[in-house]
């Protein structure tokens, strides 16, 4: 499959997954309660991860671009967490605000650049199409 939609619908994947990704955010802890950075960080992994998959199965962009676009959502992942913490620890001071905002964005941007990485090159393969070890045996 060479893809459905043209190379710049990528960034489409990546505006969409940022937005899902924010909007978990939101509603997980309304859900189940407060939850550990560890724990949503394995979730923007796989939304990351997953949306620059289908981005890269379902569009005829190359690597770069798609990793690009994700990059880019990324760094918005962090953005938005610097201004979340730095909010959240304002009361303690502005150094100690801008310090856990930045720790965590950060942290957030590196996980949704690793993920946008390993959705790509997860969405290459099934692009060229997985070739099982079983068939190869045949």
């Amino acid at each position: 499959m060479n893809g459905k939609f043209g190379p710049n619908a990528v960034w489409l994947f990546a505006l969409g997954t940022l937005g899902a990704v924010l909007g978990i955010t939101e509603v997980i802890p309304h859900i189940v309660g407060p939850i550990s950075p560890k724990a949503m960080a394995a979730v923007y992994f796989a939304l990351f991860g997953g949306g620059a998959a289908a981005a890269t199965f379902l569009s005829r962009a190359g690597a770069l671009r798609t990793i690009g676009a994700f990059t880019a959502a990324g760094v918005g992942l962090g953005i938005f967490y610097y201004v979340l913490v730095a909010r959240a620890f304002a009361s303690v001071g502005a150094g100690a605000a801008s310090t856990m905002g930045l720790v965590f964005s950060i942290a957030f941007a590196a996980d949704a650049l690793a993920a946008g990485i390993a959705g790509t090159l997860f969405g290459m393969k099934l692009r060229r199409g997985i070739n099982s070890p079983v068939a190869a045996r045949s």
